[in-house]
């Protein structure tokens, strides 16, 4: 799978819309190993042939899906920081509104200063 044919790591039109990490239940510093367990543990959780997982079968994609980009080292550091830029955009969303509201608060009470006067 390259990354241009999968939105979910291509970082230039896409921030990654899942967790994959939230996907298998494992923490983002795991290692190849849990990563392997977690991914055999949710397959088995997930699989369609399993008579009570009827409608599972688009969980067991985004397991398939989690575990082919976390099991690469390649694809898991482009993931990992893709991640890591979602949050600073976000963080940086929160500031800017901040200020934002700050701004329009100095104006409102300008004008009702000089109202006053």
């Amino acid at each position: 799978m390259s990354f241009e044919k999968n939105p979910e790591l291509n970082r230039e039109k896409h921030q990654p819309k899942k967790n994959y990490y939230d996907v298998l239940g494992i923490n983002s510093n795991a290692s190849v190993d849990e990563i392997k367990s977690a991914f055999r543990k949710r397959a088995q959780e997930t699989h369609p042939d399993k008579p009570e997982n009827e409608n599972k079968e688009e969980e067991l994609k985004k397991v398939i899906e989690a575990y082919g980009v976390l099991i690469d080292p390649t694809k898991r550091q482009l993931y990992d920081s893709s991640l890591v830029e979602e949050k600073n955009k976000k963080r940086e969303t929160i500031d800017v509104s901040e200020e934002k509201k700050k701004k329009e608060m100095d104006i409102m009470m300008n004008f009702f200063r000089k109202r006053e006067k």
